[in-house]
């Protein structure tokens, strides 16, 4: 698997050019690896940066290609349907009455923009609905895990702030806990200044949970920006390298 921490187009992200996953996938393939997966925890790939990179790919490697995004920029759709005309093997994808938000792009708007074509999935709309309908039914009992701190469904400062959704979800829920949610964008406003500290680590467990708490700390302890009042046990074993 190969984790997606950076806009491939943005001249801000130089670590993570697309000579930097070209060399990372040549090393996994020769380690023997059977498939390769693009990791894009946070859905901050956007259309045609995952064109360039799946078609970079498919040159360089016979192995096939596995997508995972979130549809939490907006962008997810866009990108698995890019991702799919550059020869995509695999992509996730979730039921509508689960996607959208931090989740999934769904997968019936897929399956009816590719009937008909090379791409086709063979998956029946019909069935889908079904399940779809049956879904619904269970929904209610998870409405309070939801991000309802704002009416949209998505979130284009994920560009900026670059929180998965996970991550996102355990934010949103340990500040609610603290009674502190109004600290939010005070939160993603910090996490990039945190995770640069800590080295650019790709946002995904457990390192994303790590970044994620020292950064509520810093939030809400420290009296200057930067100060680093709290550190946590896990941040000190990340930064000695354990």
């Amino acid at each position: 698997s190969i984790c997606y921490s950076g806009d491939l187009s943005s001249p801000n992200e130089k670590k993570y050019t697309l000579d930097y996953y070209m060399n990372r996938a040549i090393k996994l393939e020769k380690m023997g690896i059977h498939f390769l997966a693009i990791k894009d925890m946070a859905g901050l790939i956007s259309p045609y940066d995952v064109y360039n990179l799946i078609k970079a790919l498919k040159e360089q490697t016979d192995l096939p290609i596995h997508l995972h995004t979130h549809f939490t920029s907006g962008m997810a759709d866009l990108a698995l349907l890019k991702a799919i005309e550059a020869g995509v093997d695999i992509i996730d994808t979730c039921m509508s009455p689960y996607a959208y938000r931090t989740s999934h792009p769904a997968v019936e708007p897929l399956v009816i923009s590719l009937l008909g074509t090379n791409r086709d999935s063979g998956l029946d709309i019909k069935k889908l609905a079904a399940i779809g309908k049956e879904m619904e039914k269970y929904t209610p009992k998870y409405m309070q895990y939801l991000d309802n701190t704002k009416l949209s469904v998505i979130d284009t400062n994920v560009i900026l702030h670059q929180t998965p959704g996970g991550m996102l979800s355990n934010l949103v829920n340990q500040l609610r806990q603290m009674d502190a949610l109004d600290k939010l964008d005070e939160v993603f406003e910090t996490l990039p200044k945190v995770r640069k500290d800590l080295g650019m680590v790709p946002l995904v467990t457990p390192t994303s949970q790590i970044v994620g708490i020292q950064t509520v700390n810093n939030v809400l302890f420290d009296k200057k920006p930067g100060e680093y009042a709290q550190i946590t046990e896990q941040v000190k074993d990340l930064c000695y390298g354990l």
